[in-house]
């Protein structure tokens, strides 16, 4: 007879360390046997329950870790709008966001071109692709055709799980392999401006919640966008306002530094004329050179006045900025306790610059740079060649150009005030003119280029500069020429202030040539025919570019050009930064002075222009 055995020891051989394993019930009584069946019933049941809880904590734990990588996309997303980016730079970098942070194989941002009859792939990226974007750029979808063109005509989402079972599926790119896909509409100011869409290489990979964080995801995105489209009419609008003060300004400063430059020119021609006639060892001669040196810093100042002249064009030529950087760095840091380090990268392109208002951005920035660390410190130039390419976030025209970045590790910029810093009299110094930085910024604005600045209160100031690569590989240097070249020959001047015409009149008596004199554009004009006819011509004619209630150099020379196309014509002006000024050659003229000039100069743009054959 089989030895009957108790409830406990049942237990004990059911449960070992493989787990549960229930044994026989025939070694129990009739009435134990009862009991252990409702022992195994229960089990089965708490078992079944614990498979239920241990599953629903592991969704939730996906679904928290999806939540979570969501939410770091959005807050990635959202700091975009901290930069100034285009639409397709935006979505690039969006693309790019969930991708890192997202669990799909593809993600791409089709935007609608401009009549709306197309989707054009702006901005791809994927797992096992990180470039996409760029193979994908161009591709382009009817709307209204495939998925992505229905969504962009309903603005609907719409969720394929399985793309082979989709009769209205289009293929853009056979690259890119789509087992499943969502695609959702992009809307900015209420109107379809696009599809987002998220897919996988195989088919039922997209789960309910996904698909849910998804569809939200992309209404985030679309908010993004409308903000994107905001921060940029915005941006907009400061350039705008910012090139309206600049311009007021410039009427005024135009008009003051031509009237004193005008007086600067009588003050230097007469100068340099009583140094000739002086000995050096005279008591006076010092004195001289003092009211000489005073008088070309003035000259300073009025360039630096005639950089917010409307219309100011830089007389640019081919150059390497290399030297003069150092240089005007060197000499805005002379006498100071800050150090500067040149990080100059190799092949540096040139540049078409002005040479002297360049010296001015450099000096005007590392002045600022000083003044933020009255204690001494560390300033970093850094020089690179750029390429800036299609939909870059920086808004200038694509292309090669050469970046200065300046680097201080002063106060630092106060968030609130970036914005301001490039206006005309801006200024949280107690001796400051608020014009250092207005001035940088109109010069290299002026020369096709761009100035950003970056700064976090407390640790320092990045200002970036974008200068445009030339495509001459001569550089056009200047050089030093001290020789007085006088001449024989007949100079016509026209200039409408008596003191300039009597300053100018002495130098070419002074260099050997005769000399007479009309006081506005008619007079030039008659006075050239009558001579000409005459058989007495002028060899030269140094004419005013601007004459006040009259006519001036630019319209003079139209005439006498027609009249007599072999002329020789140097402009001259205040208005150095005048278009005239910058590209004499293409309204007639021969050449150009810039007024204050002292004799030497004069003597040498005379002789230059007298020699051309």
């Amino acid at each position: 007879m089989t030895e009957k055995y108790s409830i406990s020891r049942w237990i004990d051989n059911s449960f070992t360390e493989q787990g549960y394993l229930p044994v026989s019930l025939d070694n129990l009584s009739e009435h134990d046997a009862v009991i252990v069946k409702k022992i195994h019933q229960e089990i089965q049941r708490q078992k079944k329950y614990s498979c239920l809880c241990f599953n629903t904590l592991n969704t939730s734990e996906i679904f928290y870790e999806k939540s979570i990588r969501c939410f770091s996309a959005l807050i990635k997303i959202g700091k975009l709008n901290k930069e100034i980016l285009t639409l397709e730079m935006f979505c690039k970098k969006t693309t790019r966001i969930l991708s890192d942070e997202l669990d799909f194989d593809n993600c791409s941002i089709m935007l609608k071109d401009k009549n709306n009859e197309y989707l054009e792939i702006v901005a791809g990226c994927g797992k096992k692709e990180p470039e996409q974007q760029e193979k994908t750029n161009k591709k382009i979808l009817k709307i209204g055709e495939g998925i992505a063109g229905k969504v962009a005509e309903t603005g609907e989402y719409i969720f394929v799980p399985d793309i082979e079972n989709e009769p209205n599926f289009v293929e853009i790119d056979s690259d890119i392999k789509i087992g499943s896909l969502l695609s959702a509409p992009l809307v900015s100011e209420g109107k379809i401006i696009g599809v987002i869409n998220f897919s996988h290489s195989f088919p039922e990979t997209f789960d309910t919640e996904t698909i849910r964080i998804l569809m939200l995801l992309c209404e985030y995105i679309s908010q993004m966008i409308t903000m994107n489209s905001m921060h940029n009419k915005l941006y907009e609008w400061q350039e705008i306002l910012r090139a309206h003060k600049l311009e007021s300004l410039g009427i005024l400063a135009g008009g003051i530094a031509h009237d004193f430059n005008n007086i600067l020119t009588a003050i230097l021609g007469n100068i340099s004329l009583v140094k000739m006639w002086s000995n050096p060892s005279d008591k006076i001669y010092p004195r001289l050179d003092a009211v000489e040196r005073a008088s070309i810093r003035a000259i300073d100042l009025t360039h630096q006045l005639l950089t917010f002249s409307k219309g100011g064009a830089p007389i640019k030529k081919t150059t390497s900025i290399l030297e003069l950087i150092k240089d005007s760095a060197d000499f805005a840091l002379r006498g100071s306790n800050i150090k500067c380090e040149f990080d100059m990268g190799k092949d540096i392109l040139p540049v078409e610059a002005d040479r002297g208002q360049i010296s001015q951005v450099i000096h005007n920035l590392v002045i600022n740079a000083k003044q933020a660390m009255p204690d001494g410190g560390k300033i970093i130039i850094n020089i690179k060649n750029i390429n800036i390419k299609e939909h870059e976030s920086i808004h200038i025209p694509v292309g090669m150009y050469v970046m200065i970045s300046i680097r201080d590790f002063g106060t630092g910029i106060p968030e609130e005030l970036l914005d301001k810093i490039f206006d005309p009299y801006f200024t949280t110094k107690q001796k400051g003119t608020g014009l250092g930085l207005a001035i940088a910024y109109s010069i290299i604005k002026n020369h096709g280029g761009l100035i950003t600045v970056e700064s976090e209160y407390g640790k320092g100031t990045i200002f970036n500069i974008y200068l445009p690569a030339s495509n001459e590989r001569t550089m056009q240097e200047e050089t030093d020429d001290d020789t007085l070249h006088t001449g024989k020959g007949r100079i016509l001047v026209m200039d409408d202030e008596e003191m300039v015409r009597d300053a100018i009149g002495d130098m070419l008596l002074d260099l050997e040539y005769s000399v007479e004199f009309a006081t506005g554009g008619c007079e030039a004009i008659k006075k050239y025919k009558e001579a000409k006819l005459s058989g007495k011509p002028y060899d030269v004619v140094i004419m005013d570019l601007t004459v006040p209630g009259g006519m001036g150099g630019k319209d003079a020379i139209k005439e006498i050009l027609e009249f007599d196309p072999s002329v020789k014509a140097i402009v001259s002006s205040g208005y150095s930064n005048d278009p005239v000024m910058a590209n004499y050659q293409i309204y007639g003229f021969s050449g150009v002075i810039t007024k204050p000039y002292e004799l030497k100069k004069l003597s040498k743009e005379l002789y230059r222009v007298m020699n051309i054959k």
